[in-house]
């Protein structure tokens, strides 16, 4: 009777094991890297500024890039599609924030979000035109069906060091059930946020 019983407890275990291990990994590998930027102007971008015409835009656009140009961290943009497993059911968007790991040692948090206040922490025309493209930030959460096919594109920013730019060799994205590793050169240097969205609406 106890060896029955030892061995019914070993089969739940490891059935449990199994299923936790193919839920954990369900979005891991369902995940593929849409485009990273690296705008010149940062979050900022000149559409935004309505004023005198384009000497006026001219001027917002060389001020926004020297601020970044001396600021001590440079603002990368990151965009993925996570794409629902053939089995398994898993959510994003109700997490902790998606944060992004250089080289395994700097750490960097996702501030394209809303703060505990409600607020979103990057404004922008751009931010818009992204939301109603499907591209939306990390804290709106989406049920992924298993066997559905539903897809959802999700968009990040990361303010890393210019060391990290200039030198790091590998990014990993953590976001909720997903993660992603790509590597630093693959970030493509734009203009501002919206040649970002132009790129990404050929994608």
């Amino acid at each position: 009777m106890k060896d029955k019983l030892g061995k019914a407890i070993v089969f739940c275990v490891a059935a449990l094991l199994t299923a936790c291990i193919s839920g954990c990994s369900a979005g891991e590998s369902n995940v593929e890297l849409i485009g990273a930027f690296h705008p010149q102007t940062g979050v900022n971008d000149p559409a935004d500024i309505v004023g005198d015409g384009p000497a006026d835009t001219k001027e917002w656009y060389d001020t926004y890039v020297s601020t970044e140009k001396e600021s001590d961290t440079y603002s990368i943009f990151v965009v993925v599609e996570v794409k629902a497993d053939d089995k398994e059911n898993f959510s994003v968007g109700n997490g902790s924030p998606a944060k992004l790991v250089v080289d395994d040692t700097n750490e960097y948090p996702n501030i394209y979000r809303s703060d505990i206040y409600g607020e979103k922490m990057v404004i922008g025309q751009y931010r818009d035109k992204l939301d109603s493209m499907g591209i939306e930030s990390d804290d709106v959460e989406t049920d992924l069906m298993g066997g559905s096919g539903k897809t959802r594109r999700g968009i990040f920013c990361f303010c890393i060091s210019p060391a990290d730019y200039r030198d790091g060799k590998v990014a990993h994205l953590d976001w909720d059930s997903v993660s992603l590793d790509f590597d630093l050169k693959e970030i493509r240097e734009v203009d501002t946020p919206s040649d970002m969205v132009d790129i990404l609406a050929e994608k």
